[in-house]
């Protein structure tokens, strides 16, 4: 029985770290995406939205520090291109709160 309860434990987290890394907030994590995630960073959120009117999908990001002790959050802009490339058009270190900036009241975060 224990070793049938370390085997569903080590499959449970498996699964969920594979799900960690393939999707966030329901939004696939593609390789275009994942070449903005710098490696010292992690996706926090992301959310999809047209953000300039062609008709493509844009991507809003938000990256977290988590080894810094304020764990420094960024959002990133993402504009798809003519030539159906993703570019960084613009990113902002200060616009996302850090994990310690609500004080006894916790992560401020609450999503994009």
């Amino acid at each position: 029985m224990y070793k049938l309860a370390i085997l569903l434990l080590c499959l449970f987290m498996s699964f969920e770290a594979n799900a960690e890394t393939d999707y966030i907030d329901d939004v696939k994590i593609s390789e275009e995406i994942r070449r903005f995630i710098l490696p010292d960073t992690r996706l926090l959120a992301i959310e999809t939205a047209d953000l300039n009117r062609d008709g493509q999908d844009d991507y809003l990001l938000v990256l977290e520090k988590p080894n810094v002790d304020e764990q420094q959050r960024s959002l990133l802009i993402l504009t798809r291109q003519a030539d159906g490339s993703l570019k960084l058009v613009k990113q902002n270190n200060k616009a996302v709160y850090c994990s310690n900036c609500g004080g006894m009241m916790g992560d401020p975060f609450q999503g994009i």
